[in-house]
């Protein structure tokens, strides 16, 4: 028998991806080759890399939940310093309306005094009323000099601005002189 020759096949430059033995073949580099050394190195260096990464966020994810929970403490305080600070301007308030008030005070009570200082001891005041630094009177003398006598002692003093008599009369009854006056303070 003969033997028939074959035609000759041309060499297959593909290889068949589905024969895991030619492809192991085509992929396993030497394993001392430059490339394998590198790639390992670099796959090691990202592994250590990564990891460190997720460590260090760990450890910033706790830092960073300590420091709300600082934050949440410190505005509380805030909230806290807050209300005291309301509480102290208020009560400023209030200390500022006490001092306004007694110095008006004091300026109404000198002018009072002077009112009654003044007033010669013929003239006896009836009634006697104050608004918006105007003094109005009513006095009772049994001569009408008297009134004259408290006209000059008020106008002598240089806080008072004017002086104006409302009405005089004459008491039949008791004999006294009845006189109404408004008294202005600068």
């Amino acid at each position: 028998m003969q033997k028939k020759s074959l035609p000759k096949q041309k060499p297959n430059l593909s290889p068949n991806f589905l024969n895991p033995v030619e492809t192991k073949k085509l992929f396993t580099p030497a394993k001392n080759s430059y490339v394998v050394r590198f790639s390992e190195f670099f796959i090691v260096t990202l592994m250590f890399v990564f990891l460190s990464l997720l460590v260090l966020n760990r450890v910033l994810d706790s830092r960073l939940t300590e420091l709300k929970r600082t934050q949440d403490v410190l505005l509380g305080n805030l909230n806290d310093f807050r209300s005291l600070e309301n509480t102290i301007i208020k009560l400023s308030e209030y200390v500022d309306m006490y001092e306004n008030t007694i110095s008006k005070k004091r300026a109404l009570t000198n002018e009072v005094e002077f009112l009654f200082d003044s007033c010669p001891e013929e003239v006896v005041f009836s009634s006697f009323a104050y608004a918006k630094r105007v003094y109005i009177f009513t006095g009772q003398a049994k001569e009408p000099l008297s009134f004259g006598l408290l006209i000059s002692n008020y106008l002598g003093n240089e806080d008072v601005e004017k002086i104006v008599i409302t009405s005089v009369t004459f008491d039949d009854k008791t004999e006294v002189y009845l006189s109404e006056m408004e008294v202005f303070f600068k």
